[in-house]
């Protein structure tokens, strides 16, 4: 059975927020505050390597409201794909923080880490009553590098149908091409939004410091996360903003209006 912690209706519930802005934000023109069609969460490999922070997520989704739409995570495994290339003494070399290697068996590992990524993650939030379905970018054509090098995103209608279940869909960051390729979850999450009309989406990312610094503020300039950033995901979020998607900045837990219900806005 799924646990719903619900609101005290006594009580004024107090939801603060940390918008991200390429500009300075005022009362004015903060977002409204309405519920997005669909969620996708950037699980970089800082956070997707911590199996503490994926029970966190898992207990923040088993206790968000019911008739939330579940969320779609992107996951990497980059971070797992080092460790098993390193027990192997087998050496690559790193693309925006990727491995990448034409060796077949540095492949093979590559590959092997970010499916069992996804096979965990799937089995934490199962493990804490979350429905989960988890597939690989590759499959079904959903994610392919085109010969020019453009990520191709195609058949995103199948992701909606397994969300309407009411299942958290799990995608790992691997594309398919000449070869099974991972690429940055940035990147993936990026194509996967492009299949969806931006009003109807948000894309949540998780912040890499204190979560009581975040709930502390009302907004924060981009600037001021993409310190702890590589420089790819930073421009990968200069893009999102751009192109008017909205995008949360938050913590496991409240990331999907889980306990506390807080949601940190990002603005453009």
């Amino acid at each position: 059975n799924l646990r719903v912690d619900r609101p005290n209706p006594r009580r004024k519930q107090r939801q603060p927020g940390l918008v991200i802005s390429a500009r300075p934000v005022t009362q004015r023109n903060l977002p409204m505050s309405h519920d997005p069609i669909l969620n996708i969460a950037w699980i970089d490999d800082y956070h997707g390597g911590d199996p503490l922070f994926v029970q966190s997520l898992a207990r923040g989704l088993a206790a968000r409201p019911l008739g939330k739409s579940p969320p779609i995570l992107v996951h990497g495994g980059a971070e797992r794909a080092g460790r098993l290339l390193e027990a192997q003494a087998i050496q690559v070399e790193y693309r925006d923080g990727v491995p990448a290697s034409h060796h077949t068996a540095a492949r093979a590992l590559i590959e092997r880490a970010y499916r069992e990524v996804n096979k965990e993650t799937v089995a934490i939030l199962t493990e804490f009553g979350v429905p989960a379905v988890g597939i690989q970018g590759c499959d079904r054509g959903l994610l392919t590098r085109a010969a020019s090098g453009e990520l191709v995103v195609s058949h995103v209608g199948w992701l909606r149908q397994i969300v309407a279940s009411g299942a958290v869909l799990v995608v790992s960051a691997l594309v398919s091409g000449p070869d099974v390729d991972p690429v940055p979850v940035g990147e993936a999450l990026t194509s996967i939004i492009r299949g969806f009309s931006a009003p109807d989406v948000q894309a949540t990312v998780f912040h890499r410091g204190s979560s009581k610094q975040l709930k502390a503020n009302t907004y924060i300039y981009l600037a001021e996360i993409t310190g702890s950033m590589s420089d790819t995901d930073a421009r990968t979020l200069q893009e999102l903003l751009a192109h008017g998607v909205r995008v949360v900045l938050s913590d496991a837990r409240s990331a999907f209006d889980a306990e506390k219900g807080t949601v940190l806005r990002i603005s453009t």
